[in-house]
């Protein structure tokens, strides 16, 4: 898109770009694997928490913030899971031209007091869908995480219903697994971390049903 004065002089424009890709599972030699474009594909990549010396969670400059997705490619490695934090879209477009998968967390659910409650599910719930919602024309998105750590949940706590996080077409009757396995809820093996689809997450968040 391209704005023109009167003699025809290019004043500013703007480009875009278009990515598609399928990201699902598929049964090899009776093994469930992750594949990526109908094709098997094994995830080996980094944990990145994004911080900068000198600007915390704010990259000094676009170079930089590609610097690293470079590196992490020629060093071979596919996946960059995005930990605790939400980048800036510049991040993604980075990875999607590079050519770099992105795991992406969401940030801590218990956070700023540490107890689990209703209005902090709500919360957590509303933030995840922005989350989502904000960057999912991203073709470098493989997964999503919806919690980053280890849960603390009661033994006595029972799974949350399963739910719809994104306005794309879910069954909220036929629950998928959460994308990344967590302890306090029935979950896959660890084995088989890439439990995810195109867009929709279906587990709300899935650790226990608050008591409060």
């Amino acid at each position: 898109l391209e704005l023109k004065d009167k003699k025809g002089k290019i004043l500013d424009k703007a480009t875009s770009y278009f990515g598609m890709r399928e990201v699902g599972l598929k049964k090899i030699d009776g093994v469930l694997r992750p594949t990526l474009n109908g094709e098997f594909l094994f995830h080996i990549g980094l944990l990145d928490q994004g911080y900068w010396p000198d600007g915390a969670f704010t990259a000094p400059t676009d170079e930089a913030l590609r610097y690293d997705i470079e590196l992490a490619r020629r060093a071979g490695f596919n996946v960059i899971r995005k930990h605790i934090k939400v980048e800036p879209q510049r991040w993604y477009h980075h990875c999607d031209s590079i050519g770099l998968m992105v795991w992406q967390d969401m940030p801590n659910l218990w956070e700023p007091d540490g107890e689990d409650s209703v209005a902090v599910r709500t919360q957590f719930r509303d933030e995840l869908k922005t989350m989502i919602d904000q960057h999912r024309n991203s073709p470098s998105t493989a997964s999503r995480a919806i919690t980053t750590l280890p849960a603390t949940a009661k033994p006595t706590e029972t799974p949350a219903t399963a739910i719809s996080l994104t306005s794309t077409t879910t069954d909220a009757s036929n629950p998928k697994p959460c994308p990344v396995p967590t302890t306090g809820a029935p979950h896959p093996s660890a084995s088989s971390v890439a439990k995810v689809c195109s867009y929709a997450i279906t587990c709300g968040p899935c650790v226990t049903t608050p008591t409060k």
